[in-house]
């Protein structure tokens, strides 16, 4: 690779990487601005919890296997940290305000039986968590450890789905998930223009369920026009 080329891809990997960064922002904003307009019940606090375990695993796991700190080198995987953790905090004192959408007494049996489930696969999710970092800690497999850690977020995303079909219905911000897609295009761009695969899988994978969550809400507000 000539030196001119080199520069230039450097100069479009920093300029997709500092893109992803305010998208992700942005997704944040947004998220938190349509949750204080909500009257309805909170997203599941374990499940932001999760969120923010996983991408922190995936994102110290990426740093130790790349021999580098830089946040801009897997740019959506730094944001996501922030970006769940500030949501997290968001639904924690959006829950403190609307106690009384916790109560789930007029709940319907089957329901209370789905959201047991998902509890225990946000439980799973977390023991995983653990044991990947004791594996870790004791190992320094980084690689794998990183990969684990994709399959983790991935399991994380199965309560959400499972409400989505529940409901027919994404009561969550999907302005805030598109900008969250698109930002997962330029860090998968960002990735592939340094070869770097942990990159790629990290936001190939973001892509792909955002995509599928966009895709389903689709699909279910069209049925609910007709």
């Amino acid at each position: 690779m000539s030196a001119g080329k080199g520069r230039r891809n450097l100069s479009v990997g920093l300029f997709l990487d500092l893109s992803t960064i305010g998208l992700i922002l942005w997704n944040v904003w947004e998220y938190c601005r349509k949750l204080t307009k909500s009257d309805d019940k909170a997203p599941e606090l374990a499940t932001w919890l999760l969120f923010a375990t996983g991408t922190s695993l995936s994102l110290a796991t990426y740093f130790r296997f790349a021999e580098t700190i830089s946040p801009l080198r897997s740019a959506l995987n730094s944001a996501d940290v922030v970006g769940t953790s500030i949501i997290a905090i968001a639904v924690i004192t959006y829950n403190r305000r609307h106690p009384w959408l916790k109560d789930d007494a007029c709940v319907e049996e089957g329901q209370k039986r789905a959201e047991v489930a998902d509890r225990y696969i946000r439980a799973a999710c977390f023991v995983a968590a653990a044991v990947v970092a004791l594996y870790w800690l004791k190992t320094n497999d980084h690689r794998r450890a990183n990969i684990a850690a994709q399959l983790i977020i991935t399991a994380a995303w199965v309560p959400t789905l499972r409400r989505l079909f529940r409901m027919r219905r994404n009561s969550e911000p999907i302005k805030a998930w598109m900008i969250n897609d698109v930002a997962s295009l330029l860090g998968f761009a960002s990735g592939w223009l340094r070869n770097d695969w942990p990159v790629m899988i990290y936001t190939g994978r973001s892509f792909v369920m955002i995509s599928i969550l966009l895709t389903f809400t689709a699909i279910f507000e069209r049925q609910a026009k007709k």
